[in-house]
């Protein structure tokens, strides 16, 4: 099966340095209609790019965007197959906490 590419969400044009909170990561998660990525699952991906002077990703801020996406693909390859994170080296391991913090989450609600 070929992966189609979508149109990539792109935080260069919003000009930020600090993305955190829940909120405004739930706004982002809106904004950029997230859930339409989810619902496509492994046809497509998407790339996401954040901006080379974004200083800092909360997993607040990553969670209340991502946090349903990551739970829906239910680990972290089929994650990273639909959203392709673009990003400075620092950016991407802030991510990629993120993404362990969730599916921690997800096995300790499994073994309760």
């Amino acid at each position: 099966m070929t992966v189609r590419k979508n149109k990539p969400i792109d935080f260069t044009r919003i000009g930020v340095r600090a993305y955190v909170g829940r909120p405004n990561g739930e706004k982002a998660r809106v904004h950029f209609n997230i859930e339409d990525f989810d619902l496509v699952k492994s046809e497509c991906s998407v790339d996401v790019i954040f901006p080379d002077t974004t200083r800092t990703i909360s997993s607040s801020f990553f969670l209340g965007m991502f946090g349903k996406s990551i739970l829906n693909a239910g680990d972290k390859a089929e994650f990273y197959k639909r959203y392709n994170f673009k990003a400075k080296e620092h950016i991407l391991n802030q991510i990629d906490k993120s993404v362990d913090r969730a599916l921690a989450s997800l096995n300790s609600a499994y073994e309760r």
